[in-house]
């Protein structure tokens, strides 16, 4: 990597499972499912800057089979996941300059 701007933006990204409704009394194969579905959305681009500062709040709605509960309380939040990625304007597909990824249980609200 050179020693350029980057010129970055942020992409939050939720990976959520799709939830099927199935007894929980029957536990046959048909009801597993490993598919799921993400919703992204991403800050501006900060121009030119070698330490950028996002002054912007992102909100992603999602719904969660049982309920929310308690952030930090686990349950099904254990199964949605947050990917927080910083990427280069000049190369939005490509690999990201940094990532972090949790279950959203993890994460705190605020």
């Amino acid at each position: 990597m050179d020693d350029s701007a980057i010129d970055p933006f942020i992409q939050v990204t939720l990976h959520i499972p799709e939830w099927t409704i199935t007894s929980p009394l029957v536990s046959s194969p048909s009801n597993l499912t490993s598919s799921s579905r993400r919703i992204s959305k991403r800050t501006k681009v900060i121009k030119n800057d070698f330490n950028p500062v996002w002054q912007e709040s992102l909100s992603i709605s999602f719904d969660c089979v049982g309920g929310v509960g308690k952030v930090g309380g686990g349950g099904m939040l254990d199964l949605v996941f947050v990917e927080i990625s910083v990427r280069r304007h000049s190369d939005e597909e490509g690999e990201p300059v940094a990532i972090f990824c949790a279950p959203l249980s993890n994460i705190e609200l605020g």
